[in-house]
């Protein structure tokens, strides 16, 4: 089922009428098997309003109801969760967050 792996909050850095793209690609994404798990990834885009709110284009609801999981094989014993996996995913989405508040504070400066 659809899970939501992260709440990403943005602070708007720029002026109204501005916009940015949000670009996002999943390298890797595994079971606790460290079996590959199909993804399927939603760009879009945020901006400043002229009123100086923040609009997005639409993205899809995800549910935020957990789906039961089955128990493995062999009474219940988990395999270990591949933590590097887990740990590049933030790290991304950290050097992402940095990324684009560089890009503003420079298109600050110069403006």
């Amino acid at each position: 089922g659809d899970i939501i792996f992260a709440n990403v909050t943005f602070y708007a850095v720029g002026s109204p009428g501005t916009s940015t793209i949000l670009k996002l690609d999943v390298i890797t994404l595994k079971d606790t098997s460290i079996k590959d798990i199909p993804v399927s990834v939603s760009d879009g885009t945020l901006g400043i309003k002229e009123d100086g709110g923040i609009a997005s284009s639409p993205t899809p609801a995800l549910s935020s109801q957990p789906s039961p999981t089955p128990l493995p094989a062999g009474g219940g014993e988990e395999k270990a969760t591949p933590i590097t996996s887990i740990f590049a995913c933030f790290a991304f989405i950290s050097a992402f967050i940095i990324i684009i508040l560089m890009v503003k504070i420079r298109g600050a400066k110069r403006g």
